[in-house]
């Protein structure tokens, strides 16, 4: 292979997911890629916020670690938001729009090495599963990396603190640089913690939900058909304004014992004890 040789290399990420038990769900992440018509290829594993375009955009930032500089390559993925993310950082040097985008450290790096590598790098999109040989080659080796990740095996590429491209700060959660649109992850740690508070609260505790779900006797005593033909009489089951889904929105409240009246605030925290009914 000369250094003036146009490089093709297919790229592809794989997640696979796994559970100990019905609650508890792993996942696997692999990276991997190939140059097309030789021996070479490469695999790694990936974490923090496992996504699968994570995978795709670590694959492309090892090819682009691992060739040398003042070279042209195409890199082939079938992974059009890798590309689009790749487009977006490279045409903009707006630090507030950086950081909008998701997995902007990443892409960063991604962005650093091809400027300051002198690389001509050329995104190709290609379809999944089509039977083209170079990305069948990459996805079996992604999928490979992926177990190999859950079997302990296999390394992991981590950015260690790395911003990349004019990026002078980051955001870090538990440990875990953020790599997105902050006002959206907080926005969504936000509502997952009172999800999870809600969800593992003490109405559940109540004795008319007590087993409602695992019993089959119980579930017994519940007209379902009813309450779904009220529902479907409602607008013909269509959403399609505000005031229906506050309405539909009421209606499963009630149905399930859920409206916060002031017998459910006392179930639902213990800084509800001392509220009492304006009415009495």
């Amino acid at each position: 292979m000369t250094t003036t040789q146009k490089l093709n290399v297919f790229t592809d990420g794989s997640m696979i997911a796994t559970s100990d038990d019905r609650v508890t769900v792993h996942y696997s992440i692999g990276a991997a890629w190939h140059i097309a018509n030789t021996t070479v290829s490469f695999q790694c594993g990936v974490v923090d916020f496992l996504l699968s375009t994570r995978a795709e955009l670590m694959a492309i930032m090892t090819v682009l670690l691992a060739i040398p500089m003042n070279r042209t390559v195409m890199i082939n993925t079938d992974s059009q938001a890798a590309i689009q993310g790749i487009q977006a950082i490279m045409t903009t040097t707006c630090l507030r729009s950086i950081y909008k985008l998701a997995n902007n450290a990443l892409l960063g790096i991604i962005k650093q090495l091809i400027t300051a590598k002198n690389i001509t790098a050329v995104f190709n999109k290609v379809k999944g599963h089509s039977n083209d040989s170079g990305n069948d080659k990459a996805d079996s080796l992604a999928k490979e990396a992926s177990l190999n990740v859950k079997n302990g095996s296999l390394g992991i590429v981590t950015l260690d603190g790395e911003l990349g491209y004019n990026m002078n700060y980051g955001i870090n959660w538990k440990g875990h640089l953020v790599e997105g649109n902050l006002r959206k992850f907080n926005c969504l740690v936000s509502n997952g913690l009172s999800d999870s508070n809600w969800s593992l609260g003490s109405i559940w505790d109540d004795p008319r939900w007590n087993n409602t779900w695992t019993n089959p006797s119980k579930e017994q005593d519940y007209e379902w058909s009813i309450w779904w033909s009220l529902l479907r009489s409602l607008n013909h089951f269509n959403c399609r304004s505000f005031k229906t889904h506050r309405l539909f929105a009421f209606i499963v409240k009630i149905s399930h014992y859920l409206l916060p009246t002031i017998d459910k605030l006392h179930l639902r925290s213990s800084k509800y004890n001392a509220l009492s009914c304006p009415a009495c």
